[in-house]
């Protein structure tokens, strides 16, 4: 099997081989990994490795096993990553909560992302207030799209 330069970078896994062992071990149960530990890394590393095909074809639904429960242990970018995949559900709700959970972990990403589904009229939980709060936290974390937002200022959101 090819290496993937994966050393080093899989929250405290140093070899490559060890990463390969717990891709096959989890691919079958991802139960098999903690995903609990400060080392939460080696689960969302797992995710993208799913989602990105690192193993063969890419496999979305061990991707989300692993970011949903890295979510849970409070990893801000898992929670992006859960809600992107909420939003292009059309479960705009569910979505919004995972982005908001992210923007609390301070991911700006996420919190632009609430921000647009908050501003967005088409959308049940619809509140201008919330965008405004969520798009200045986007501003406060770098993200400049979220600087320049103001209340009834059109979002580019398309569901």
């Amino acid at each position: 099997m090819a290496d993937f330069g994966l050393e080093g970078r899989w929250g405290g896994i140093r070899s490559a081989g060890k990463a390969r062992q717990l891709v096959a071990t989890s691919g079958r149960n991802s139960s098999a990994v903690d995903c609990r530990t400060p080392t939460n890394e080696v689960c969302y590393n797992l995710g993208l490795a799913f989602s990105m095909a690192q193993y063969g074809t890419p496999q979305p639904l061990q991707a989300d096993a692993f970011f949903d429960r890295t979510c849970d242990a409070d990893h801000p970018v898992a929670c992006r990553m859960v809600g992107i995949r909420l939003q292009t559900a059309r479960n705009f709700a569910q979505a919004t909560a995972k982005f908001d959970r992210g923007c609390t972990g301070r991911d700006g990403q996420s919190c632009l992302s609430a921000g647009r589904i908050y501003a967005w009229s088409g959308y049940a939980g619809y509140n201008p207030a919330r965008a405004q709060e969520r798009m200045r936290s986007a501003c406060t974390l770098g993200i400049a799209e979220g600087c320049s937002y103001r209340p009834g200022s059109p979002v580019p959101f398309r569901p």
